[in-house]
C-alpha cells in the first residue's frame, strides 16, 4: 500500500506490526521458559532419579524464576513441577516392583526419593496399596508376561 498521508503512514505501520506479530505466532516464536517446556520435561525424564532436582534447579537451568515456571508447567501439564517429577519416579519404582525382587526402599533411593517414610506414604496415597501389597498382587494377577 501507498504511505502519502500521515492517516496512511500509521496504518501502514500498524499493519506492518501486525503481520511480524502474526509471523513470529505461526513460526511459534516463543522465548524462554514458555518455549521451552518440552526440553524442561526431557529432562525431568532422563534426570528424575536426582533426589536433587528441584523447580528453583530447574528454572536456573532454562532460565527464568522458579514462579514463572511452576505457573507455565503447571497450565501445561495440569501438576505442578514436584508431583510430575514423582510421578515418573512413582512409574519407574511400579515397573521395578514388578520387575525385580528387590527392597523396595532400595527401589526408591534409586528413583530419587530421598525420604522412605515419604515414598511409602506417597505410594500409598497414589495406588491405595504398599509397594510389598502391590507386588504381591501383580504377581499373583498372572500378568507377569504383560508390562
Amino acid at each position: 500500500p501507498r504511505c502519502e498521508k500521515k492517516t496512511e503512514t500509521e496504518e501502514c505501520f500498524r499493519q506492518l506490526i501486525e503481520r511480524i506479530r502474526q509471523n513470529q505466532e505461526k513460526s511459534g516464536a516463543k522465548k524462554g521458559v514458555a518455549g521451552r517446556l518440552d526440553e524442561v520435561k526431557k529432562y525431568i525424564e532422563e534426570n528424575y532419579r536426582d533426589p536433587n532436582i528441584t523447580l528453583e534447579r530447574l528454572a536456573d537451568e532454562f532460565g527464568g524464576s522458579p514462579n514463572y515456571m511452576g505457573r507455565l508447567f503447571k497450565k501445561d501439564t495440569g501438576l505442578s513441577v514436584a508431583e510430575y517429577i514423582n510421578e515418573i519416579r512413582l512409574r519407574e519404582v511400579m515397573s521395578e516392583l514388578r520387575g525385580t525382587t528387590r527392597p523396595a526402599k532400595e527401589i526408591a533411593e534409586q528413583c530419587g526419593f530421598i525420604s522412605s517414610n515419604y515414598f511409602y506414604t506417597y505410594f500409598r496415597k497414589k495406588t491405595g496399596l504398599t509397594p510389598q501389597t502391590y507386588r504381591e498382587t501383580w504377581k499373583n494377577s498372572g500378568k507377569q508376561g504383560q508390562m
